[in-house]
């Protein structure tokens, strides 16, 4: 929050504004929290959660100075609806202790390097798991062993992760302070290939449900990302064709996917879908790490002036129109009749004859020879 008590019911308008904009923009399916910065005394923090009480806020934290615990007593009966989260700043597995037997709070918040470690931290998870209690360690996941912490306790319901801000020019994985903390830019493929292999292996309902959103975070993550890698290796003349030949080849994907899911499974069962998916990660990577040849996309070009490959646009839309059209079946005709299989195979020639005008154009749409000596 911007505001304390000193600010008095203007700030406290001014409070309700900015939660009300916030749940306006997130809509009503995204929880919202509110952290208060230990800044807070008992009667503002009444009116402030019955100001509040409409945008229905997840939690309130850190309202407190962290040694006032007659105020967290006098709070807690005050406004005994609200969901009350803090912790950061206890130092000793002590406060949490005295916080669980009286209900003080409802979601504990303990920082695994100011508490006392990882053996401090597992001792809170138990206490809050006899209370009945949550935890949602604070900004512990930015390290591996905060990431243990989190998937071993079943107290642990989120975990906090405030790395992923670097200075200008300074690539996120030399902040890794700890070496094996997973880098969060590159997370999504590990997200996305993990989240697809769990799917297809887990054993109940619910853990599929969890898996899936895995996969779904990892994927969006990676979707998200795209643009700016190609626009971190295009050199600048060219990133306007990078930018039509990622958003080409997202296209080509998403028209083919259908198909082939709709082929494995008149063989396969539905869990190959998954483990199908790894294969693209692996190409992901290996093309990422081993065949990319940075100097060839970043090799300044003498003639800026190139024209435009009228020939590989049309031919890449065309392809994807066939494909398009092939997964919509506007005539419903069978799967194997000679519409679809006609089409499949024009839509193969297509791209066939694409591959071949990119790599022997003078100025290709998608500049296939990006790749070093292990590629194209």
């Amino acid at each position: 929050l911007r505001e304390g008590p000193d600010a008095g019911l203007a700030g406290l308008n001014r409070t309700e504004e900015l939660v009300a904009k916030t749940r306006e923009q997130v809509g009503s399916d995204i929880e919202i929290a509110v952290d208060c910065w230990m800044s807070m005394n008992t009667d503002y923090m009444v009116r402030l959660a019955e100001i509040l009480r409409p945008y229905r806020i997840k939690w309130l934290e850190d309202y407190m100075l962290p040694e006032d615990m007659d105020s967290y007593f006098n709070l807690r009966q005050r406004i005994p609806y609200q969901t009350l989260a803090t912790g950061e700043h206890w130092y000793s597995i002590h406060p949490f202790a005295l916080a669980a037997s009286h209900g003080l709070v409802d979601i504990f918040q303990p920082d695994l390097q100011w508490v006392g470690g990882l053996t401090a931290g597992i001792k809170i998870c138990h206490l809050a798991e006899a209370h009945g209690l949550t935890v949602i360690p604070h900004a512990s996941t930015n390290y591996p062993y905060g990431q243990h912490l989190a998937y071993a306790m079943s107290a642990v319901m989120w975990a906090e992760r405030s790395e992923g801000v670097a200075p200008p020019g300074v690539p996120l994985e030399e902040l890794v302070v700890l070496p094996g903390t997973p880098v969060i830019k590159d997370g999504y493929l590990v997200l996305f290939g993990g989240g697809s292999v769990f799917t297809a292996f887990a054993p109940t309902f619910g853990l599929l449900i969890v898996a899936r959103i895995v996969a779904a975070v990892g994927n969006s993550m990676g979707q998200s990302v795209g643009t700016a890698m190609v626009l971190s290796i295009f050199p600048p003349h060219e990133r306007g064709k990078g930018i039509g030949a990622q958003t080409t080849s997202v296209a080509i994907g998403g028209a083919m996917g259908p198909v082939i899911a709709g082929l494995v499974l008149q063989f396969l069962p539905w869990q190959a879908l998954f483990l199908l998916l790894t294969v693209p990660i692996v190409i992901a990577f290996i093309a990422g790490y081993f065949i990319l040849d940075e100097q060839v996309v970043t090799e300044q070009q003498t003639d800026s002036h190139e024209s435009f490959d009228w020939i590989g646009a049309v031919v890449s839309a065309l392809t994807i129109t066939v494909l398009v059209i092939l997964i919509n079946n506007p005539l419903g005709v069978a799967i194997f009749s000679p519409f679809i299989l006609g089409g499949l195979v024009s839509a193969v020639c297509l791209f066939m004859f694409f591959v071949w005008w990119e790599l022997n154009s003078d100025s290709p749409m998608l500049k296939l020879r990006i790749a070093s000596s292990y590629g194209v």
